[in-house]
């Protein structure tokens, strides 16, 4: 294949874009780099994890929130689609009680990860899956 091939951004649909701007900044130290608006919805790119950043939107028609079905971890892998973003910490303990400080709630407790090392979840606002892991070194 010819060319570069890297991730430049995930996005989340969000129910108040500007609580959730403030969520990533408060909790990550994420920067909102670009806005835009029309009359359909808000979007805005946050980050910046080496050029890796998040994009969100939101509709200024009715929104719908994450389905029950899909708000557990194990149960929701049967469900086809997008699962989670995983971000790579160099020290899972630290980070986790970093973020429990800021009132961010782990979804499951630190584990073992089958591809080496150990992870855990935490979800932004809206109920966005995030994954934390810390490789074997």
């Amino acid at each position: 294949m010819r060319g570069v091939l890297r991730p430049h951004h995930v996005a989340f649909s969000v129910s108040n874009i500007e609580q959730t701007e403030n969520w990533y900044a408060k909790v990550f130290g994420w920067s909102v780099i670009k806005k835009f608006e029309n009359s359909d919805f808000k979007m805005s790119l946050v980050g910046s994890l080496d050029d890796f950043n998040i994009e969100l939107f939101q509709s200024k028609k009715e929104s719908k929130p994450l389905p029950r079905y899909r708000n557990e971890v194990m149960s929701d892998v049967a469900v086809i689609g997008t699962k989670h973003l995983c971000l790579e910490v160099t020290s899972l303990e630290e980070i986790t009680s970093d973020l429990l400080g800021k009132d961010v709630r782990l979804v499951s407790d630190p584990d073992e990860a089958f591809y080496g090392g150990r992870f855990a979840f935490i979800r932004d606002p809206d109920g966005n899956l995030i994954e934390l892991c810390e490789l074997e070194k």
